[in-house]
């Protein structure tokens, strides 16, 4: 399709109608990331709670602890990245017109809290494997994909 839309032949029908097919493909693959992790949930639960308790640490207030810290800090650098994607957009139309617009606070603050980020960190934390090589179960996969949860909402 990008070669067609390049050489001017694909018609707009089809250009929307590949964007309607791909928005629902996205959000069936979106929706079955979150299925599968329901069904684990469970027992990614039980083994971060023995993983923890391994570690000599209390369940319930450890993990939200660990929780809001890794929160905290994702926001933090959201807003970062996105105050500073925006000072470059503007130094950029600077740098062409006279006319720039300065961020809003509110809008970088509201750009930072919106968008999907959660089937990502899903996505990447699934793929901590079962087991190493020695066929011993991976070292806290569980709790990591616990914080993986709580990080993605």
């Amino acid at each position: 399709m990008s070669y067609v839309e390049l050489s001017g032949q694909a018609m707009a029908s089809t250009r929307v109608r590949r964007s309607v097919v791909w928005d629902a493909v996205q959000f069936a693959l979106n929706g079955v990331i979150f299925v599968l992790l329901g069904e684990q949930l469970p027992g990614i639960v039980a083994g971060a709670s023995e993983t923890l308790a391994a570690g000599g640490e209390q369940w319930p207030w450890q993990i939200a602890l660990y929780a809001i810290a890794i929160m905290l800090v994702l926001v933090v650098l959201r807003f970062i990245w996105v105050w500073a994607s925006l000072r470059f957009t503007i130094f950029r139309t600077i740098s062409r017109s006279a006319n720039a617009p300065k961020p809003n606070f509110r809008l970088v603050t509201a750009i930072s809290l919106a968008g999907v980020r959660g089937a990502i960190t899903l996505a990447g934390v699934m793929t901590l494997p079962l087991v190493l090589g020695d066929g011993a179960p991976f070292p806290a996969r569980d709790l990591a994909t616990l914080l993986a949860v709580y990080a993605a909402e």
